[in-house]
């Protein structure tokens, strides 16, 4: 601490509070899917059919796409009322066809974990591209006047 108020932040010190926040956000979207899981009342601990893998990683997306804490939902029957549609089912079951295991009959939470990565990237690419535009457009309207 000492060091860091006096002689400033050195790059070793950003690398390694990277990692830690790296390392917390995994912890947390698995903290997060795990409370999918036990919305549907299933246990994380035991396989899941594919029809329930395709409605826990809705859950899961649907929050994360809304900014809803999953842990935070009341009840299953509040998150199909309010945020389950069958435009997220289809990105769900999308999720799972492009994923290392399309075509299992039953999940377990690790596999389901990997359906994640697919989003998370998919994610990152939508953010990558929306920022891509924004750019080219401030870059645009900025050469106009």
């Amino acid at each position: 601490q000492d060091r860091i108020f006096h002689q400033g932040v050195v790059q070793q010190d950003l690398a390694v509070l990277a990692a830690m926040i790296e390392l917390y956000i995994r912890d947390d979207a698995k903290e997060q899917l795990r409370s999918a899981y036990k919305t549907l009342h299933l246990n994380p601990e035991e396989k899941v059919s594919s029809h329930s893998a395709r409605d826990v990683l809705n859950v899961y997306t649907t929050c994360f796409q809304s900014g809803i804490n999953v842990s935070r939902l009341i009840s299953e029957e509040a998150w199909r009322e309010k945020l389950d549609t069958p435009d997220s089912r289809a990105k769900a079951e999308s999720w799972i066809k492009a994923s290392p295991y399309p075509d299992l009959e039953s999940y377990s939470f690790t596999q389901v974990h990997a359906f994640l990565q697919v989003f998370a990237e998919a994610h990152l690419h939508h953010v990558h591209d929306m920022w891509s535009s924004m750019k080219d457009r401030l870059l645009t309207f900025e050469g106009s006047s």
